[in-house]
């Protein structure tokens, strides 16, 4: 092979050498942001902030008419609904048994947080236990670790007891005591056929 031959063969190597790069370049800088491998989540989460809030006293029985003090997780990043559900539970301090079944628990997506409804009212200056434990998992799959300090995946635990006198706001959305109330203006002896009245029934 002539010499003009062997650097004729050599350019065209290299141009193709050039030409390849210069297509990889290009696909590169026009491939979707979509389109390219996310970085992996592995971090876990953890709960922000709590209702009622860690270690309240003196905690209201009814949160407002007719429903009874809610119990609210807020967490680090947005979890998955049936995990939350299964791993958020109210104790009584001292016993194993929830005060609510699991299927008490929504989940609220928009705020990240976990709510639960107990099913009848909590006792008067009684300190329950809260534990969200760490069956919860983002959508990840990464599950609940309070404490990323400390080995093992740690719950999060917290204490609140409740009031020991009723609320007077709470009273006044009872309907015994609205009738108490009303029936205050009464003698004994009016009070009485007031109550017969209300018993008697209805003449044909």
């Amino acid at each position: 092979m002539t010499k003009a031959a062997q650097l004729k063969a050599t350019a065209t190597v290299a141009l193709a050498a050039l030409a390849a790069a210069l297509v990889s370049v290009l696909l590169a800088a026009h491939t979707p942001a979509l389109a390219q491998s996310p970085a992996a989540d592995t971090r876990h989460p953890r709960v922000i902030d709590v209702r009622p809030a860690e270690g309240a006293t003196d905690v209201s029985i009814v949160e407002k008419p007719y429903v009874y003090h809610r119990v609210i997780a807020y967490f680090s990043e947005d979890m998955r609904e049936r995990t939350v559900g299964m791993s958020f539970k109210v104790f009584k301090k001292g016993s194993n048994t929830p005060i609510a079944p699991s299927y008490g628990v929504g989940y609220n997506a928009r705020k990240q947080a976990a709510i639960l409804s107990p099913d009848y009212a909590p006792k008067r200056g009684v300190t329950y236990k809260a534990v969200v434990s760490t069956q919860a998992e983002d959508l990840a799959g990464n599950r609940l670790d309070q404490n990323r300090t400390r080995a093992g995946l740690q719950p999060k635990v917290w204490y609140f007891t409740m009031e020991e006198v009723q609320a007077e706001a709470s009273q006044q959305n009872n309907p015994k005591h609205t009738e108490a109330t009303n029936n205050e203006h009464l003698n004994p002896c009016e009070r009485i056929d007031k109550k017969l009245d209300e018993n008697r029934p209805l003449s044909r």
